[in-house]
């Protein structure tokens, strides 16, 4: 799904928003969850199995940040790179797989 489709446009933008309108008036905690629903379905319906590195990255950029936001002078420092350095070698290491597979199946006769 793109942003400029269809299914996009009217499908999932005016429901995403309507139910976090709905959800924002009762409890904005709900409001937000719902959005990091949506987000994962939105980025899942492109290729699911860059979900878990979503998730992670999303996990590791919350716990370090309340990690920084508690820390001060080089801890601080440690802490950011400590988690710069782990998204960008998950990200690196699904990259360096898809390009094998993708290799891979080109060199049997698959499309790649």
């Amino acid at each position: 799904m793109l942003f400029n489709s269809f299914s996009f446009l009217l499908c999932f933008l005016p429901v995403t928003l309507i139910v976090y309108f709905l959800a924002a008036r009762r409890a904005p905690d709900l409001a937000i969850a719902w959005l990091a629903l949506a987000s994962l379905f939105f980025y899942g319906w492109w290729d699911v199995r860059y979900v878990p590195l979503l998730l992670a990255s999303v996990l590791v950029n919350y716990g370090s940040s309340l990690c920084i936001r508690h820390r001060q002078g080089r801890a601080r420092q440690l802490w950011l790179t400590a988690a710069v350095t782990f998204i960008c070698k998950a990200t690196q290491r699904c990259h360096v797989r898809d390009t094998l597979n993708r290799t891979e199946q080109h060199s049997i006769g698959g499309f790649p």
